[in-house]
């Protein structure tokens, strides 16, 4: 029997702590955890959020030139971490041995959208979490971002969720719209007034988010150092 446990994770992608805090502000409501795959230095108030390692590794990335330097700047970030997960799933046989080396044990830079039956894989030392449903998947599908209710929901399998903070703060429903909002903005360091006005009313991700929360706040949920 193939137990349904849900696992929320936020990818940071470079936004700055107040935009990160209204997510944590509301799984601290509920007192959900998850994981946080960490771009940026954030400071983390709340025992139920482990932060884990978010590099990336595509040309002109702040984190570095070679995939060992982009590595080792988020791990200094966060020596303690556990786990990682590339920007945009980046992924290739020799990371494993890069992770590992680094001390890591888990890595969710993989994508099965909707699946059932979804189990951790475990290979070289190494354990992977495929990602079973984003905010950017449910944008694309032109869902009723009011409700969190994706397809198979109830399927047995481990289902990692990946929302991304940056489309909570601005209620996004389009990445294409958002981004061309932030257009010329300098996300890391934007003020909070310039954020605050471009975000949209009705439903969006914050809406969407919120369903989640009240939702999985009723059903087996955990962060994914707790399914190592």
């Amino acid at each position: 029997m193939c137990q349904t446990t849900f696992v929320i994770t936020l990818d940071t992608d470079w936004v700055p702590q107040y935009v990160l805090d209204v997510a944590l502000e509301q799984l601290r409501e509920y007192k959900l955890p998850a994981t946080v795959f960490c771009t940026s230095p954030y400071v983390f108030a709340d025992d139920n959020i482990e932060p884990a390692l978010h590099p990336n590794f595509f040309p002109g990335s702040s984190h570095g030139t070679t995939e060992t330097e982009c590595l080792g700047t988020v791990r200094a970030m966060y020596p303690l971490a556990r786990g990682s997960r590339s920007h945009a799933y980046y992924w290739h046989s020799r990371m494993y041995a890069l992770l590992t080396e680094l001390g890591l044990n888990y890595d969710s830079s993989m994508l099965l959208p909707f699946q059932s039956h979804i189990i951790p894989n475990r290979l070289f030392g190494l354990t992977r979490f495929p990602v079973w449903c984003s905010d950017n998947i449910l944008m694309s599908m032109n869902t009723d971002l009011s409700v969190f209710d994706p397809p198979h929901m109830d399927s047995p399998g481990l289902k990692v969720l990946l929302v991304h903070p940056i489309h909570i703060y601005m209620n996004s429903r389009d990445p294409a719209e958002t981004r061309q909002k932030l257009e010329g903005i300098h996300l890391p360091d934007a003020p909070e007034n310039a954020l605050k006005k471009l975000r949209r009313a009705g439903s969006g991700i914050a809406t969407l988010f919120a369903d989640m929360l009240k939702k999985l706040a009723a059903r087996d949920t955990a962060a994914l150092r707790d399914l190592i």
